[in-house]
């Protein structure tokens, strides 16, 4: 995960915290199981991508959709910001 996020990583969790790259790497992510689904890459320029997708979190019952913001850097896709919206379906 340290890899993959950028040092500037922030995130609108579902849950409805604003939480950044030592936030997640500190506490963890933890183990879930989850469907996802309807996975989507929208170019935003050539170094830089949106990411959509639903979730579907089978312990919790909870639908959300997803999105990031990738860019790369160094020859290397990083991740910059995430938000997950709890949603009905």
């Amino acid at each position: 995960l340290k890899n993959l996020l950028a040092d500037e990583f922030f995130e609108f969790g579902s849950s409805g915290r604003v939480l950044y790259k030592n936030d997640q790497l500190e506490n963890g992510i933890g183990i879930v199981k989850m469907t996802l689904s309807d996975f989507e890459i929208h170019p935003l320029s050539d170094e830089i991508i949106l990411v959509t997708y639903r979730i579907f979190n089978e312990l919790k019952k909870q639908h959300s959709l997803r999105s990031s913001i990738w860019k790369i850097k160094d020859g290397q896709w990083k991740m910059y910001f995430h938000q997950g919206t709890p949603t009905e379906f």
